[in-house]
C-alpha cells in the first residue's frame, strides 16, 4: 500500500515534533510513505510534469496532485488548519481516497461527513492505534473483485447519460448505486 502524507508548511515551527512523530510511526507499518515530509514526493512526478511547471509553487501542488492521485490512501495532519491543507484533503476526497485528518485538537470526520473522509484526534499515545485502525477500514474498501455482466442497449444508454451528469465513469456510478442501496438498508436496519 502506497500512502500520500503531507502536514501544514505553516505549522511546522510548532508542529514538527508531531510531523516528525507521524512519519516515525508510519515507518513501522508494511507501506510505502511518499510525502512533503519525507521530502520524496517531488521525485515521484513524471518528467513531463517537471518540464511543465518551471514555478516552484506550481510544480510543489502539481507534485501533491499526482501523489494523492497515485496513492492508495492519504494521511493529512490537520492541526494547523488552512487554505492548502483543506485544499489537499479535497483532492484526497475528489478522488475517492480514503483520507485520515490527524489532528491534536479536534476529530474532523464528525464535522466533514464524507464516505473517504477519516479523522481523528491523535497523540503519541494513540498514534500507532489510530493509524492501524484506519488501514484496516481502508483495506475492507479496496476495489479489488471484478464483476462482469450484461446490460440491454436500454440499460447501457441509461447508465452513460446518468455517469456523464454525475461527472464520473459508468462504473463509478454503478457502484454509487450500489453504495447508496447499501446505506438505504443500513438505515432501516437502524429503525
Amino acid at each position: 500500500m502506497t500512502v500520500f502524507f503531507t502536514a501544514s508548511f505553516q505549522g511546522k515551527k510548532k508542529y514538527q515534533q508531531e510531523y516528525d512523530l507521524i512519519l516515525q510511526t508510519l515507518a513501522t507499518f508494511p507501506i510505502t510513505v511518499i510525502g512533503t515530509e519525507k521530502g520524496n514526493y517531488l521525485s515521484k512526478l513524471p518528467a513531463k510534469f517537471k518540464n511543465r511547471f518551471k514555478d516552484k509553487n506550481w510544480l510543489h501542488y502539481e507534485a501533491i496532485r499526482y501523489g494523492i492521485l497515485h496513492a492508495d490512501a492519504a494521511i493529512i495532519e490537520v492541526t494547523d488548519p488552512g487554505l492548502q491543507i483543506g485544499y489537499e484533503v479535497a483532492i484526497a476526497v475528489q478522488t475517492k481516497k480514503h483520507v485520515l485528518c490527524l489532528s491534536l485538537n479536534e476529530d474532523y470526520s464528525l464535522k466533514i461527513h464524507n464516505e473517504y473522509l477519516h479523522g481523528a484526534r491523535y497523540d503519541r499515545y494513540n498514534l500507532a492505534r489510530v493509524l492501524r485502525n484506519f488501514f484496516a477500514s481502508i483495506a475492507k474498501e479496496k476495489l479489488k473483485n471484478r464483476y462482469n455482466m450484461f446490460l440491454s442497449d436500454k440499460q447501457l444508454a441509461y447508465v452513460r447519460e446518468r455517469a456523464e451528469l454525475e461527472e464520473v465513469s459508468t462504473s463509478e456510478y454503478i457502484r454509487k448505486l450500489i453504495e447508496d442501496d447499501i446505506r438505504v438498508a443500513n438505515s432501516h436496519d437502524d429503525d
